[in-house]
């Protein structure tokens, strides 16, 4: 997740609750991310559906798709999505056991 207020909201929901959180950067590729989480094999997982890069809009849903496909094998049983600034189409996009919070900011 970038850097924005629900990252700290996140932060601190994580730790109030006593689990573990495990960030990973939006530009991490599927691969880096799967060689983590399957080591910690979440239950839930909060992305963003997209982020701005050097002016560049930045969609993660295939991403998130790869990664949450293999990790449902190992336990991952809901997927969190924040949509980004520049989300055009805010829903599920298809994932399964997915909610999403809409982005609200101006």
């Amino acid at each position: 997740m970038t850097n924005r207020p629900e990252a700290i909201a996140l932060a601190l929901a994580v730790s109030a609750v006593g689990a573990i959180l495990s960030p990973t950067a939006p530009d991490m590729g599927a691969k880096g991310i799967l060689e983590r989480y399957k080591q910690i094999q979440p239950r839930l997982i909060v992305a963003e559906t997209s982020y701005v890069y050097a002016g560049k809009f930045i969609d993660i849903i295939p991403k998130l798709r790869e990664v949450t496909g293999v990790l449902e094998q190992y336990g991952l049983k809901r997927l969190v999505l924040i949509t980004g600034a520049r989300d055009l189409h805010p829903g599920t996009h298809g994932l399964r056991n997915t909610c999403v919070i809409r982005h609200t900011r101006p």
